[in-house]
């Protein structure tokens, strides 16, 4: 008749949440690996889903290393919800690492005189020696400067040990002897 109505009955209905991603990869130099990390909120066990650079290696887990530079993207779905997040990309790049300089002499001398040593290298890099006075030296925009030492009354030998560009910096063996 158009007046009867059916019992209500109620009905809960949850809205889920969908996940965001925030990705970190710390920039490293080149030659090491850099740890690429997802975080997916809100908090919850997820599954991922990576997009990778054609020479890395597909990747299911939320943190990995990795030693190839390029695109990486992430999809996190939650496992309970199975609500899944939008792609998230980030970029892994790699510093560059220092150019080892070089280290002349400018020929044996008399004693009593003074020797000098010459360093070429990029402008801006710090070089750090030993056997000669002084620890390290900022290579100038010219690309070479001089450390002199005075009254040479025997060899003396001084060794390049490490060069830093700002950015990475390693350790080197670069002997002279002045005689």
């Amino acid at each position: 008749n158009g007046t009867c109505e059916s019992t209500r009955t109620k009905v809960d209905v949850t809205i889920n949440p969908i996940p965001t991603v925030t990705l970190t990869a710390p920039s490293q130099c080149t030659g090491t690996n850099v740890t690429v990390t997802a975080v997916p909120s809100p908090a919850g066990t997820y599954s991922y889903t990576w997009a990778v650079p054609a020479a890395a290696s597909a990747q299911s887990t939320a943190s990995f290393t990795t030693s190839i530079a390029g695109v990486y993207s992430v999809v996190a779905k939650n496992t309970t919800t199975t609500c899944e997040s939008a792609a998230t990309p980030i970029t892994v790049s790699f510093k560059s690492q220092p150019t080892a300089p070089t280290l002349t002499n400018k020929g044996d001398v008399c004693s009593g005189s003074t020797g000098t040593f010459t360093i070429t290298g990029t402008a801006g890099d710090i070089v750090s020696y030993s056997g000669a006075p002084g620890t390290s030296v900022t290579i100038p925009a010219s690309g070479t400067i001089d450390v002199t030492i005075p009254n040479v009354t025997t060899d003396v030998t001084m060794t390049l040990t490490k060069v830093d560009n700002g950015s990475c910096s390693k350790a080197i063996s670069v002997p002279s002897t002045i005689k």
